[in-house]
Parts: structure tokens; sequence; C-alpha cells
């Protein structure tokens, strides 16, 4: 597993995950994770504290790529924890849309939840926390077949 480490010092680890690795074990999860790769490559505080998620701080979905954020230590997961849980760290996402938006950027509230079809994923639902997400187009596509995309630094 190829994880390119972004930055870290005796409290963090800040990777780069790449789209197709899951972070968290599972059951259900037969391949490698973000989990196993610390377990094999590293001996900080909570390396091996499955308890703590070998100091996972938050996840990112199976398909998504971006930064990741690592405890090595008790104080700093705790830390982290509390600052991602009162909304204090800023996560950007860029994505891929198929259809138009009518407006140029906006907000969209709605409630989350697990799927009741497939529990790996999210859905919209009555019974979910509220989620907020402001989103800005970026660009626009008439056709996508035969157009490489190429991600801007946006």
């Amino acid at each position: 597993m190829k994880i390119d480490i972004i930055y870290q010092d005796e409290q963090v680890l800040v990777v780069n995950k790449p789209p197709g690795i899951v972070v968290n074990r599972a059951e259900s999860v037969k391949e490698s994770t973000i989990q196993d790769w610390v377990d094999e490559n590293f001996d900080y505080e909570l390396a091996h504290n499955q308890d703590r998620r070998n100091g996972i701080v938050h996840r990112l979905g199976k398909d998504t790529s971006g930064v990741l954020v690592l405890a090595k230590t008790d104080k700093a997961m705790t830390e982290l924890q509390r600052q991602f849980h009162d909304r204090e760290t800023k996560k950007t996402y860029m994505a891929l849309v198929h259809g138009k938006f009518s407006a140029k950027k906006g907000m969209i509230s709605v409630p989350m939840e697990r799927s009741k079809q497939d529990r790996q994923k999210y859905t919209v639902g009555v019974g979910g926390k509220m989620t907020e997400t402001h989103y800005v187009v970026k660009e626009e596509f008439e056709k996508l077949e035969d157009k490489k995309l190429m991600v801007k630094g946006y």
C-alpha cells in the first residue's frame, strides 16, 4: 500500500489517502485498510491501539481521496476529535457531478443517515443528522466522452 505522508511531528501524522482504500477495519472489509498500514509501519503511542482506531481521527469513504489526520498520542486524539466534533475543522471536497446546477454557488442542507438497503452508504433520511454543504461550481462540461479531465488546483 503506497500512502504519501504529507506532514508528521510528535503529535500527528497527516497522509494523502488515495481512492480505493478503506480507512477502518470492519468484518465486511477483506482488503488492507489504513489501520493495517499504520499497524505495520509505525510504532507511536496509538499505532497499535485498536480501541482508538490506531489514532485515526476521522474517516474518508473508500472511493474518496484526500487528507486524513491521525493522532499519535491520546492527548492529540482527544483534542482533534473535539475539533472535528465542534466543527472547528474546515473540510473542502472537489467532486465531478452529472447534470447542471441552476445556481453557480449555494448551500445544501439535508439530514443524512445510513442507507437501509446498503449499510456502507449514506442517504437523505428524516431520522438522519443534519448536514450542511456549501458548494461552488468551478467548471461545466458539455460532453465528457473523449475528454480527459484534469484536476486543477481549485
